[in-house]
């Protein structure tokens, strides 16, 4: 059962508060500072607050920006709401950052002391910086104002300072507040000889004072539409054609309301260029935009002839192809080129995304769906999303086959939907194939640190509805970080299904085998989430169980060390799994061991299925086939059972003291194998041993 605090009874007043009829109702008003006319923006709904710092829960920093007035209650007066945060080992600085809902020519600041600050006066902040900037997308923050040491806000509850910065000129629309000290610790008292520190800030509005700002005839708030990402290299010069609009939508003119330049100059060579498009009175500002220059491909798209992608340029024109889609290029056939290397420019940008309908203005999907062959090449990546869903190499795929291709480097996204090839797969429409995914292998990096449902995957974070998704012979290698995210897949993150119907996916001879996995088990699946999938033979396998053990094949793999056994040379080594039954490889051997008096003797367990009983401490010899070897093990039942009397080998699931020693282990000396006196303090989890008799 839940327990109500105080904390959570204030909560809900101040919710049902809101709701109350007589609510004092806070509006813009007038406001003059040495005869001048300013405008106190203070209207409910003016500012939202997007990021900042609070504790307790109860009074978030959402509050100092509300400009809500709670109504009469239980004999009070109208209070404001108010944030609050504590520390108990010193004030740390506090931030919030809000956006107003259009942009203010900045002149000044209005602080509110908060309900308590007559009792309370050291909560009050002491030293503080406000910034700002005009766009959300801007870098850096301009500091609009600096107060260190303050004694002007009143000592007393809910009162107002203003401070002034009337020598600004220029619109913001986005701010940041921080506090960066407050008047002092209160002690709090546990009883008479006990008491600590803690520092307590209050403060309950903080309202911007300027003018207001038309963004209309300024262009850092146009649009720039028609611009394409990549251009193809011709030889000459490229002029794109795009449209500029203001921020009401109106179509502006070349060299009547703007005028057009390019850096570099003149985008005649392949590489990146940034457009610039600045205002003519009466419009002023200016809006920048980036497109690339890109050689063609060579090829004619067939599968005799594909296209070929040669380096990380190349790359992108295939992302144009696609896009623009002349003469059905998203259904043709690509390869890279033997040579392909982007290990030093890897790939930065999603291809196959979306676009507009030339015809009606509607976003469409732009899905790739012909053949790309890897030809056995890596394709390196260097994919973020900080904010949108989806991150990939692919946005979307449809049908299409992708083959013989390796991906390495990096995806990492705040949001969801991270993986190594592709965010979707969508149902082919109008044809039986699906997409299928052959002999590829992912050993990227993907990081996530959303704190909720990531849906990242290996390869495909999601297969929709009506889509087919086939994986052959593929292994995914790399990392699945993030521990705060769950609902993963270690192929696919989710197989959709809505109103029964549903996507199929399906496995033959994969392997799921991350060298490290971070991701949080919540709702997560070794191979594909949602829609159960179908495995199909040769097997499926994987070595983490940590997302569920449901789906294909488990292996374990043990490396094992080479060794004289019986006058010739072996690979040994020792297991134990106390939990499940496993099948070995073809050419390596388990055995039982019993000990007479110091004098071993060895049992071959499983004659004719060569599985080893789960609960069994065995050790392995296998055939010398090269310099080294790490052996496979898979999952699988047997009802055969150990022979009594034939075993002395013991072993657990988790690490064995052994500080009191007393414990021998699988050993070699002189290259021939035996058991030894064990001298370490633990015996790993999963290994055999004797115990001295």
């Amino acid at each position: 059962m839940k327990t109500i605090t105080s904390k959570h009874i204030l909560s809900v007043l101040l919710t049902l508060a809101a709701m109350l009829p007589g609510q004092k109702a806070a509006a813009d008003e007038p406001i003059i500072h040495d005869g001048v006319t300013y405008t106190l923006f203070s209207s409910e709904g003016c500012y939202t607050a997007t990021a900042g710092s609070a504790t307790p829960s109860t009074y978030t920093y959402e509050y100092l920006v509300d400009n809500v007035i709670v109504p009469p209650q239980y004999g009070q007066p109208f209070q404001y709401t108010y944030w609050m945060t504590d520390d108990d080992y010193g004030f740390t600085t506090k931030f919030i950052e809000f956006h107003s809902a259009a942009p203010i020519v900045f002149k000044g600041y209005r602080l509110r002391t908060a309900i308590n600050t007559k009792d309370h006066p050291k909560r009050r902040p002491k030293s503080w910086t406000l910034k700002g900037k005009k766009h959300a997308d801007d870098a850096d923050w301009t500091v609009l104002a600096t107060v260190s040491g303050d004694t002007r806000l009143p000592v007393d509850n809910e009162k107002t300072a203003d401070y002034w910065q009337t020598g600004n000129t220029l619109p913001f629309q986005y701010f940041r507040f921080e506090v960066t000290s407050i008047q002092g610790p209160e002690e709090i008292r546990i009883s008479q000889n006990i008491s600590y520190n803690r520092w307590r800030m209050e403060l309950s509005e903080l309202q911007i004072i300027g003018n207001s700002y038309s963004a209309d005839h300024d262009l850092d708030y146009a649009t720039i539409e028609g611009l394409q990402h990549y251009y193809p290299h011709t030889g000459s010069v490229i002029t794109p054609a795009f449209t500029v609009k203001d921020m009401s939508g109106n179509t502006l003119i070349k060299d009547t309301h703007y005028t057009v330049s390019y850096s570099p100059a003149t985008p005649n060579a392949t590489g990146n260029y940034t457009l610039t498009v600045t205002g003519k009175s009466p419009y002023s500002g200016r809006k920048t935009a980036s497109f690339k220059v890109v050689n063609t491909l060579a090829g004619k798209g067939t599968e005799t002839d594909p296209y070929i992608i040669a380096d990380a340029n190349d790359w992108y024109v295939f992302g144009k192809y696609i896009r623009e889609n002349v003469d059905h290029m998203a259904d043709k056939y690509y390869k890279l080129a033997d040579t392909f290397d982007n290990s030093n420019e890897p790939i930065t940008e999603m291809i196959a995304t979306t676009k507009k309908d030339p015809n009606d203005g509607k976003t469409i999907k732009t899905p790739f769906y012909g053949t790309l062959d890897g030809n056995g090449r890596t394709l390196h990546i260097d994919l973020k999303a900080d904010s949108e869903d989806g991150c990939a190499p692919f946005r979307y795929l449809e049908g299409a086959t992708i083959k013989n291709l390796t991906v390495a480097g990096s995806v990492a996204t705040s949001s969801k939907y991270g993986a190594s090839i592709a965010v979707e797969n969508l149902p082919h429409v109008g044809y039986t194939n699906g997409t299928e995914i052959i002999d590829c292998c992912s050993r990227v990096t993907i990081t996530s640190s959303i704190n909720g449902d990531g849906t990242n995957a290996g390869f495909v974070a999601v297969n929709e509805v009506g889509g087919n998704l086939a994986f052959t012979r593929c292994a995914f290698l790399g990392r699945m970080l993030g521990s705060t995210a769950h609902s993963n897949g270690g192929f696919v993150g989710w197989n959709n299904e809505a109103n029964g119907n549903y996507g199929i996916v399906t496995f033959t001879q994969c392997i799921f085998d991350p060298v490290w996995v971070s991701m949080s088990a919540t709702n997560s699946k070794t191979f594909n989430r949602g829609k159960a999938p179908i495995f199909q033979a040769p097997a499926s396998y994987y070595t983490y169980a940590g997302w569920g053990t449901d789906q294909g094949t488990r292996i374990v793999q043990l490396t094992a060390r080479a060794a004289i056994v019986s006058g010739e040379y072996k690979f040994v080594t020792s297991f134990f799994n106390g939990s499940q039954d496993f099948r070995l490889p073809a050419g390596a051997l388990a055995y039982t061991v019993k000990n007479n008096g110091g004098s071993l003797t060895f049992y071959r367990i499983g004659p004719e299925s060569n599985v080893i009983p789960k609960g069994t401490a065995v050790v392995i010899i296998a055939d010398k086939t090269s310099d080294e070897l790490i052996l496979q093990i898979r999952l699988e039942s047997t009802t055969e059972k150990v022979e009594a009397g034939q075993n002395d080998l013991q072993g657990s699931d988790t690490d064995v003291d052994n500080t009191a020693g007393g414990k021998y282990v699988l050993g070699i000396s002189g290259g021939t194998l035996g058991f030894y006196k064990y001298n370490g303090s633990i015996i790993p989890a999963g290994k055999a041993y004797l115990l001295n008799q």
